[in-house]
């Protein structure tokens, strides 16, 4: 098989791939291959675009006096290749988590003083709140702490002060500035995204994004999804 020939293959298969990966959801353009250039392979622009251009030279014009204009090069091919990897292999949810072994967690019987200090250390902006089973109990961010100060006028913060005394507070649907939301392991990045964006009562933004079995907040957390992370993939 020619590099004419193995282009033209592998084009066939980026559009099966994108048929099956797309298949029951709606799309904004007529085209699988359009919709992933300007949607979720958006970083591929370029490529599948020029990738198109030889697809649609070589079907309509594959000859020019007897010879090929256009032969793809080993370089555009393997870039091929990559794309159509990245649309049968999508990253889900649970391999850009952080793991929840990774992560600081908190109980309802810790410190507020003291988990301030390791949030500060750390830098971490929010730390989940699991009960024994690792379920998600609340979460606890500055947000919840300004929250409790603002309601108990004269409260002292210091090592006396546990998370149950908050415990009011730290539910993930009372957050008035955020919300979180939850998946399940195998969602796909472009769900995950899409859960970033949306926004619930008040506009309140999404600070993060928990990973459970089937997406249930019952379940055993397993890992927590932030905007940096989608920065990162």
């Amino acid at each position: 098989m020619n590099s004419v020939e193995t282009f033209l293959d592998l084009y066939r298969t980026l559009e099966d791939s994108l048929k099956e990966y797309y298949a029951g959801r709606k799309l904004k353009y007529s085209s699988p291959v359009y919709e992933y250039m300007n949607t979720d392979g958006r970083k591929h622009y370029d490529e599948i675009d020029l990738c198109r251009e030889i697809r649609n030279i070589l079907s309509h014009h594959p000859y020019y006096e007897g010879e090929m204009p256009v032969v793809p090069s080993d370089n555009l091919i393997e870039a091929l290749r990559r794309i159509i990897y990245e649309v049968e292999n999508p990253l889900t949810a649970i391999k850009i988590a952080t793991p929840v072994g990774e992560i600081v967690t908190a109980s309802y019987g810790d410190s507020v003083s003291s988990l301030l200090v390791r949030m500060e250390k750390r830098g971490f902006s929010h730390v989940p709140v699991v009960n024994g089973d690792g379920a998600l109990e609340g979460v606890f961010s500055i947000g919840a702490v300004f929250e409790f100060v603002k309601s108990r006028p004269g409260v002292v913060i210091d090592g006396a002060l546990l998370l149950s005394d908050m415990k009011d507070f730290l539910p993930a649907n009372v957050h008035r500035a955020e919300q979180y939301l939850f998946c399940e392991p195998g969602a796909t990045l472009s769900e995950v995204k899409n859960m970033f964006r949306s926004t619930g009562p008040k506009q309140r933004r999404v600070a993060a994004v928990f990973v459970a079995k089937n997406g249930d907040r019952r379940s055993p957390l397993r890992g927590m999804i932030t905007p940096w992370d989608l920065i990162k993939n």
